[in-house]
Order: C-alpha cells, then sequence, then structure tokens
C-alpha cells in the first residue's frame, strides 16, 4: 500500500485581528454651536441641546439621550440634536437607531459633513462597508480635508479586498495628516495583502517610528518577514510584540510557527501552549500545536488538538484535514475519509483534501463515486501557510469635546 504524499503536508495558520476605532467625531469646521447654558431659555430645544451635551461630555450617554429626545421633541427638526442623540447611542453599540438619528440629520441638513462620516461608521461596525463607502464618499465631497474619512473608506475598501483603492485612501489620509500612524499601520496591511511584504514593511517601520509602542506593528512586520522567509528578524518582531503586550496570543503562536523554521519542536509546542493559556478559544493555536506533534509522531495528541480546533471552529477546513492526515497514519483510515469528506462539504476548492481523499481510496481500492458532486466535499490544509494577520484601526479624529469609543473586531483566521 502506498502512503498518499499528500497526507504529509500540513498548514500552520496565522490569525488575521482588526482593531477598529469607530468614534463618533466632528470636525472642527463643521461642528454645531452650543450656546451658554445661562443664555437660554430652560424649556428650550437648545437647553436640552447644552444639558445633553455637557453629560455627553461626561459619558453619561444615557441621561443624554433622554435630553436630546426632549430637544427633539421640542423642535422635530433639530439637526444637531438628531447628530448628538445618534453619536451618543452609537457609543452604546445601539447602531440601528443611530443610523436612524444621522438620517434625519441628513434629511434637515443634506451638507451635513459630521451626519454623512458618523453614519458611515455605523453602517461599518454593521458590516455594510458599501452603504459606509457611499457616507464616506459623501462626507468627503463636503470636507475633503478630514483625514479620519479617508482612513475609514480605505478600512472599508479594505473589507472588501479593495485592497488597491484602499491604498490610495490611506495615501490621502498621510498626505493630510505626515504623522498618521495607523494610516501607514493600515497600508502596510494592504500592502500585505497584495503580497508586497516589503512595501508593507516600510509602512511598518513608519508606524514603528511615529509611535514605538505600537505592538500590532511590530507583530504585522514579523508576518511580513516571515512571508520573506527572514525568521530570525521575524522572530525578533514577534517578541519585541510580548514584549510591550504579554497578553496577545497570537503572538507568540506566531513565533511557535517561525520557530520551527530552526526545528526548535519545544520552543514552538511551549509558544503554543502559552498562546492557549491566553485564550483557550484561540482553535489556530490547537491546529498549530496539533501539526508539531504531527511532526514528532505524537499522533494521539495530535489528533486531540485538531478535534479541538474543530470543537471551537466547525468550520476549520484545515483542522479536518490535518486530523485525517494524522488518523490515516494512526490506520484509522475510515476517520481520515470522514475529515477529508468534511473538508470537502466546507470547502469543495480544497485541492489537497480532495487529492488525500482520492489517493487514500485508491490504497483502499476503490474510487470515489462519479456520482459525488465535487461541491459536497471540502479542502484541507496540505501546504505551509502562514496567514497575514492584519491589524486594522479606524483612528480617533482631532474632535470637540467627543469622547473615544473603542471596538475590538477580529476577523478570520484563514
Amino acid at each position: 500500500m502506498k502512503t498518499p504524499v499528500s497526507l504529509l503536508f500540513i498548514v500552520f495558520c496565522s490569525q488575521a485581528v482588526f482593531f477598529t476605532h469607530w468614534q463618533p467625531a466632528l470636525a472642527k469646521s463643521s461642528s454645531p454651536h452650543l450656546l451658554k447654558t445661562e443664555s437660554i431659555d430652560r424649556h428650550s430645544a437648545q437647553f436640552y441641546l447644552k444639558q445633553g451635551h455637557n453629560k455627553y461630555k461626561s459619558k453619561d450617554y444615557r441621561s443624554a439621550i433622554d435630553d436630546f429626545t426632549k430637544a427633539i421633541a421640542l423642535n422635530p427638526k433639530f439637526t444637531a440634536a438628531y447628530l448628538y442623540r445618534g453619536m451618543a447611542r452609537a457609543i452604546l453599540n445601539n447602531d440601528r437607531d443611530a443610523i436612524a438619528d444621522y438620517t434625519k440629520a441628513i434629511e434637515s441638513n443634506p451638507n451635513s459633513h459630521d451626519s454623512y462620516y458618523n453614519r458611515g461608521n455605523s453602517k461599518a461596525k454593521l458590516q455594510d462597508d458599501l452603504g459606509a463607502i457611499d457616507d464616506y464618499t459623501k462626507a468627503i465631497s463636503f470636507n475633503s480635508n478630514y483625514p479620519y474619512s479617508y482612513l475609514n473608506r480605505g478600512n472599508s475598501r479594505a473589507s472588501l479586498k479593495d485592497y488597491q483603492d484602499a491604498i490610495e485612501d490611506y495615501s490621502k489620509a498621510i498626505k493630510l495628516n505626515p504623522s498618521y500612524s495607523e494610516a501607514y499601520f493600515n497600508r502596510g496591511n494592504s500592502k500585505s495583502s497584495l503580497k508586497d511584504d516589503r512595501g508593507a514593511i516600510n509602512d511598518f517601520n513608519k508606524a514603528i517610528e511615529i509611535e514605538p509602542k505600537l505592538f500590532e506593528a511590530y507583530y504585522n512586520r514579523g508576518n511580513s518577514k516571515y512571508r520573506l522567509r527572514e525568521m530570525k528578524s521575524a522572530i525578533d518582531d514577534y517578541n519585541k510584540t510580548i514584549e510591550l503586550n504579554p497578553k496577545f496570543a497570537m503572538a507568540y503562536n506566531s513565533r511557535g510557527n517561525a520557530k520551527l523554521d530552526f526545528k526548535d519542536d519545544r520552543g514552538a509546542i511551549s509558544d503554543y501552549n502559552k498562546s492557549i493559556d491566553i485564550d483557550p478559544k484561540l482553535a489556530i493555536a490547537y491546529n498549530n500545536r496539533g501539526n508539531t506533534r504531527f511532526s514528532t509522531g505524537d499522533n494521539i495528541n495530535a489528533i486531540i488538538d485538531y478535534s479541538k480546533a474543530i470543537e471551537l471552529n466547525p468550520n476549520y477546513v484545515n483542522a479536518y484535514n490535518n486530523r485525517g492526515v494524522a488518523r490515516y497514519k494512526s490506520g484509522d483510515k475510515d476517520g481520515a475519509i470522514a475529515d477529508y469528506g468534511q473538508a470537502l462539504k466546507i470547502n469543495p476548492e480544497h485541492t489537497k483534501a480532495r487529492q488525500n481523499l482520492d489517493l487514500i481510496k485508491s490504497d483502499l481500492g476503490y474510487r470515489l463515486s462519479s456520482s459525488v458532486s465535487t461541491n459536497s466535499l471540502p479542502l484541507a490544509i496540505l501546504a505551509v501557510f502562514i496567514g497575514s494577520l492584519g491589524v486594522w484601526r479606524y483612528r480617533k479624529s482631532s474632535i470637540v469635546n467627543i469622547p473615544k469609543q473603542t471596538k475590538i473586531n477580529e476577523g478570520e483566521s484563514e
């Protein structure tokens, strides 16, 4: 019986991480004018707007919303009240109602840069990137000197894999603000996605020069170096990442991957262990630890790790393929066939999983039935691969009395 050669290939993956900063913001040039409280009728819409704004600045967002609502009741066409209430709602992650408020503000004032910009942010948070791009573009038409509109439009374009246009937006943001570390950082991510790792490294270098403690930039630069096979330098960047943020699980995972290039299996497993200690739900670390255990002949524990990765991510096609490899090597051919079949069901384009399945069935003396649709089968992790880690920032703007909001949204691992 011949051994299916494809079974000897496994994948070590890094996970994409998106750090997003969709903060409600006002461009200084277009911020609503607020009168002093003592000069306002205490029963007027302006009074409640000002009182709500003071509460907003104090981060008492729910009370601020109540005041903005009272202002709107007194003046149903009060653009500023809708705008500020939308911003408060967005901070509380009530983005659907925030969008409704921004839309009302736009109906009252169709030329409001701030309303379009903030509505774009809320749409992006809800993963409506096409709608967000339309709003950022409209905001830019009213204020072309606001760098954050370009940055966030670039982020939405990158989310849609329109990396070239995203790079153009980040470059415009940099032109308006040459010290904008996040714009360099995100441009580096888009260059990396286009396999321009040298260009990406240059941008990460610039981001680090501006913001030396930006650990995500060291991490992403390490990933670019990894893909360029500059392993020692990649490990140096992962070390720096860990120094700046010892709780960043993916840095340990990626450093473990790099250590394997130096045949440091123990060091790699130690890093995967640390990654799992920090984040017990990090499926990719279980997969990679399983790969290392498999390569050292520890098939039983490799299967346990792959199974845990699948438990955490039932659509983890690479883990199914890798478990199929380990099961085949352990003599469990039926289990291997089941895993390759599940991999192909998830991703019918997974060439290696199909190759493995065909080879193992050939060894067992039968072929895939011609009646089996290729659309019912998925693909496996049979090629060594490190996915790029993208840390994307939607940077806070220079704003007038508007607090910050941060949301972290992590992306997919492949």
